[in-house]
């Protein structure tokens, strides 16, 4: 196998049960300005105290916005009350970095300590994963200033960071939930229905005023991973050695390699993980899995820890998966079998394997890429490989952030590539192989391998 020669391996997914569809509830998405609190939201003015009445143009004077912007908010600015207030861009504005369909926010003016905040009420007795990000809406009145933000599951604070004018920090940059000070770990939990997941914000203790805020967040009902069946005998995890040695895996039931801790205490290093399959050169999408959204396979026939077959529902193709564990050399080859089962050539087939690196637990880091591998690092590294056998089957690596991969992990291609080497940031790896037309019938073989380094 040819290793990377640098930094960095780009892999897998965080530990996400699976078995069915997730149902994600998006902030976003789901917005009111109609209801509040609105099914499993509230739009808070402080805690547990939901704002209104609904303002239906806030900006009554056009401050930010030239036409009417509805929010939630005791008063439309600049009367008494306008603040505390919670929003969905309506349209655009070059005043603040507020885009249209994105939610934000503003604070309340009081000291330290009184916060602002949106809740999520769970319907479920389950496992969740929380995701999103927050930035300052950078604006010549709001120089100097800064806010708090923090996560809290009942109260309790799980993580937290800070934002303000002039940072980093953006609406397509926007500081990672998972990069808070509690870690990616805390966002995916245990809940029961009635649990109450809160965002908020408060002004800094060395700010004089707070300001307005972006907030993209998302909250996922993971499903329960499948006990297994008649034909799978062994469990789907496996751990082994101690300290140094310790290699913990496990693979699903859909053939994604969710999780790979190794050494012993050093976290996860896999957030999601999954394949594609493709044709007319990435045009066509016969069949996907990235752990905690799929579509176009059947259910598999065999479902073991180290074997996986299924089938497009095109009835186009067959996926035989073999997993191999080398826990002294800490990784997992995967070896994919492609079979044309329909009576007609196919062209242009391609398939992918992609990784959304969690290295340590961390879900910003540095990444690289050669010809044959991709790679992520913080402190340990993860690398996606094509196997030396594979050499000769012609393939490409794909480095991209998270975001844009949320769209293109549907396929077998990156929307947005990053030239090598790319970050600190949220990232994610692909290796693709090209295997040109297959004639009914045939098959093709190729191999991947993980490694933690």
């Amino acid at each position: 196998m040819k290793l990377l020669s640098i930094f960095g391996f780009l892999c897998l997914l965080v530990v996400l049960p699976l078995a069915a569809a997730a149902q994600t509830f998006d902030l976003a998405a789901d917005w009111s300005d109609t209801a509040n609190p609105n099914g499993v939201w509230s739009y808070n003015g402080t805690p547990g105290t939901p704002l209104a009445p609904h303002q239906p143009d806030w900006d009554s004077i056009d401050s930010f916005w030239s036409s009417p912007q509805p929010a939630w908010a005791a008063a439309a600015y600049p009367n008494a009350g306008h603040i505390p207030m919670w929003a969905k861009g309506a349209s655009a504005t070059s005043a603040l970095d507020w885009p249209a369909g994105v939610v934000g926010m503003h604070a309340v003016d009081s000291a330290p300590g009184v916060a602002t905040g949106v809740t999520w009420t769970s319907p479920i007795d389950g496992t969740i994963d929380i995701s999103g990000g927050v930035w300052f809406m950078d604006h010549p009145a709001g120089a100097g200033r800064s806010m708090d933000w923090s996560l809290l599951a009942n109260g309790s604070l799980l993580t937290q960071g800070t934002i303000s004018s002039g940072d980093a920090f953006d609406s397509s940059t926007p500081f990672d939930l998972g990069a808070g000070n509690g870690g990616r770990s805390v966002l995916q939990r245990a809940v029961s229905v009635r649990d109450v997941i809160t965002l908020q914000f408060e002004r800094s203790a060395g700010s004089q005023f707070p300001f307005f805020a972006g907030v993209r967040l998302a909250i996922t009902a993971l499903p329960n991973l499948p006990e297994p069946g008649p034909d799978e005998g062994a469990a789907l995890c496996a751990a082994t050695g101690a300290g140094a040695t310790f290699f913990d895996t496990c693979v699903t039931t859909h053939a994604n390699l969710i999780r790979l801790i190794s050494p012993q205490g050093s976290g996860d290093h896999i957030h999601e993980e999954g394949y594609a399959i493709c044709s007319n050169g990435g045009a066509t999408v016969h069949g996907y899995d990235a752990s905690v959204v799929d579509a176009g396979f059947s259910a598999p026939t065999t479902a073991t820890g180290s074997k996986n077959v299924r089938t497009t529902t095109d009835g186009k193709f067959r996926l035989t998966q073999n997993f191999t564990r080398t826990p002294n050399a800490a990784e997992v080859e995967v070896k994919m079998t492609l079979r044309n089962i329909s009576r007609a050539p196919i062209s242009d087939v391609q398939i992918s394997r992609y990784v959304s690196f969690d290295i340590n637990e961390a879900r910003v880091k540095s990444a690289v890429a050669t010809e044959d591998s991709v790679a992520a690092v913080n402190v340990n590294g993860l690398m996606l490989s094509a196997d030396t056998l594979d050499q000769g089957v012609p393939h490409f690596t794909e480095i991209e952030a998270f975001d844009p991969w949320r769209t293109s992990r549907t396929g077998c291609e990156a929307l947005s590539p990053l030239a090598s080497p790319a970050g600190p940031d949220n990232l994610t790896g692909r290796l693709t192989y090209n295997l040109g037309t297959m004639a009914p019938g045939a098959t093709s073989v190729v191999r991947v391998v993980y490694k933690r380094f």
